[in-house]
């Protein structure tokens, strides 16, 4: 109820810090189309969203474009940040049927996380 509130009222920049938690799956799913549509039906000028998420489902919607995504993804000297649209053979990977999911969440994960399934062995 929070997340539909926050997107009708107001007027300045809107920030969205992984909106589907604790939300099916099913649901975040339609989060993007959703967002879209209030911002159309607002009586004043649509605000600017800055959402961050790691979801699959959130990010695997068509409309969202690649000059829309910013990827960070943490180094040695601190965290990196890239345009989608920027990023060499993300344009292919589009063309080719991948998803905006399918080509940044590989792209942002922790080199090291596969460690974690290593823990107490």
């Amino acid at each position: 109820m929070g997340l539909l509130w926050s997107l009708q009222d107001g007027t300045g920049p809107l920030l969205l810090e992984e909106p589907e938690l604790s939300l099916h799956p099913g649901v975040v799913r339609h989060l993007p189309q959703m967002i879209r549509a209030i911002q159309r039906e607002r009586k004043v000028a649509p605000r600017q969203i800055f959402l961050s998420t790691h979801s699959s489902e959130l990010l695997s919607d068509s409309g969202i474009a690649l000059d829309e995504v910013l990827l960070l993804k943490n180094n040695n000297e601190g965290t990196e940040l890239s345009l989608g649209a920027e990023i060499p053979d993300v344009r292919q990977e589009l063309d080719a049927g991948f998803t905006i999911a399918e080509i940044a969440l590989p792209r942002t994960t922790p080199p090291d996380a596969y460690q974690l399934s290593s823990w107490g062995e």
